[in-house]
């Protein structure tokens, strides 16, 4: 069963409208909220694809797979970004970066509110993209030092948007704060041996250039559905 709040009821119907429909975009859920005229609704459906394919794939009712999934899915990411975010801090592979690994998802678990009161609330599609964020923002962070990572990035980050836009803004924050209080400082590059002030100027624009040019892919990939979006932002407010 599912508690009587209007979220929940409405991602159970986005998961039953996706199975019987076939529809999944996110520019089209007008078709469902807005039975009798129609009027188009932007809705961030990432979440619910996923829900669905698991409905589909397991042969599961939609309440069993939102059930499922709204469980599983921000805890599984809430794990891996504590993991990706460790190793990004730790700084190099080996033992301590296993270990930085492994520990950081159980830290994490007991000092996070926002999973709790967002899945009480039925907030499920913003619970499950917050957790992702540290996934997206230490695929960005590595993209300086391994710029064939920009594809990989690039759909990383749009795919957090794709569960719920809100989370853009908090992966912008983490890689800027990283790039701010440690990535000036100590460049990709510097330890090349060569010195010289032009050159530290043009090692510190690189690294902000290639991580840029993954996050502006990654935006372009999404611009269709935030642009249908941005339209209805007085409906939203």
């Amino acid at each position: 069963s599912i508690f009587q709040g209007w979220d929940a009821h409405w991602h159970a119907s986005v998961l039953r409208f996706i199975h019987e429909t076939g529809v999944a975009s996110s520019i089209r859920m007008g078709e469902l909220q807005n039975i009798e005229t129609q009027k188009p609704l932007f809705y961030p459906t990432g979440f619910h694809t996923f829900g669905a394919a698991l409905q589909d794939y397991a042969d599961l009712t939609p309440v069993e797979a939102l059930n499922v999934t709204s469980v599983v899915l921000p805890a599984v990411s809430l794990a891996l970004s504590a993991a990706f975010l460790a190793w990004v801090m730790v700084g190099r592979r080996g033992l301590t970066g296993a270990l930085a690994a492994g520990l950081a998802p159980v830290a994490v678990v007991g000092v996070i509110p926002v999973f709790y009161v967002e899945y009480y609330t039925g907030a499920w599609p913003n619970a499950s993209a917050l957790s992702m964020v540290g996934i997206a923002a230490a695929a960005l962070m590595k993209v300086p030092e391994r710029p064939k990572m920009i594809p990989a990035a690039a759909l990383g980050f749009a795919g957090v948007g794709a569960v719920h836009p809100s989370a853009i803004p908090v992966v912008a924050v983490i890689v800027a704060l990283w790039w701010l209080l440690w990535k000036l400082f100590v460049p990709t590059g510097r330890e090349q041996g060569k010195r010289g002030f032009f050159r530290g100027v043009w090692l510190r624009c690189k690294d902000v250039l290639l991580i840029g040019v993954t996050a502006i892919a990654g935006g372009a990939l999404m611009l269709p559905q935030w642009m249908v979006g941005s339209g209805q932002a007085s409906e939203v407010s």
